[in-house]
C-alpha cells in the first residue's frame, strides 16, 4: 500500500507543542489483485519548537478570527488591506487552532483562539463554521481559504523536519581574574 493523500481536518497548537489531525489515503491491491482504497485517521504530535514560518501563518488567522467574531477591532480591516494587514495591530489575538470540514463549495473551517483582555483574563473565542466560498456571509473567504491552505502547508513541513530554532544558553569556565577585569571595565 501507498499513500495517495494527506488531508489535514485539524489543527491546534498548545504550549508551543503542534498536533494535527489528519485522513491519509491508501492506495493498493487486495489478494484478488482488485484496487482498494483505505483511508485512515491519523493523530501526529510533535514537541519541536515552530518554525517562524508556521508562527507567521498562523497569526495570518487572527484577521479573520476578528473579523468572523465581529470584535472591535475588525473595523480597520476592509477588501483594500485584508492582504496586507499588520497582524501586530492585533497582537492580543491569537489562533490556538482549526478545524477543516466539508468538500468544494460547501468547505469552511472553525477556528479556535483567545483574546488577551486589558485586565489580564483570557477570553476564549470561537468562530461559528465559515465557509471557504461564501461571500455573502463572509467577503475574505479566498484570503481564509489561502491562509488555511499557508497554515497546512507549514504544518506538513513541520512534520517533515522544518523546526524552529530554540535558542540554548551555555555556561562557560571564565577564570576569575577575567571575570574581575569584565566587572572593571563595565564599572567605569
Amino acid at each position: 500500500m501507498e499513500i495517495t493523500r494527506t488531508a489535514i481536518k485539524k489543527v491546534s497548537l498548545k504550549n508551543e507543542q503542534l498536533e494535527a489531525h489528519m485522513e491519509v489515503t491508501f492506495n493498493g491491491r487486495d489478494e484478488q489483485d482488485n484496487d482498494i482504497e483505505t483511508v485512515d485517521d491519523v493523530v501526529r504530535k510533535s514537541s519541536q519548537a515552530l518554525h517562524i514560518d508556521l508562527d507567521e501563518a498562523m497569526k495570518r488567522l487572527r484577521i479573520h478570527l476578528v473579523v468572523v467574531c465581529e470584535q472591535p477591532e475588525a473595523l480597520h480591516i476592509d477588501e483594500s488591506n485584508v492582504y496586507d494587514f499588520d497582524v501586530e495591530e492585533i497582537e492580543n489575538y491569537e489562533v490556538t487552532g482549526y478545524t477543516i470540514s466539508g468538500s468544494d463549495e460547501n468547505a469552511g473551517v472553525v477556528l479556535t483562539g483567545k483574546k488577551l483582555l486589558k485586565n489580564g483574563t483570557v477570553l476564549n473565542l470561537n468562530t461559528p463554521f465559515t465557509k471557504f466560498e461564501d461571500e455573502e456571509n463572509y467577503k475574505f473567504g479566498g484570503s481564509l481559504s489561502s491562509d488555511i491552505e499557508a497554515c497546512n502547508f507549514e504544518v506538513e513541513a513541520h512534520f517533515n523536519g522544518k523546526w524552529g530554532i530554540v535558542q540554548q544558553s551555555f555556561d562557560f569556565d571564565i577564570p576569575e581574574e577575567a571575570e574581575q577585569e569584565v566587572e572593571m571595565s563595565v564599572a567605569s
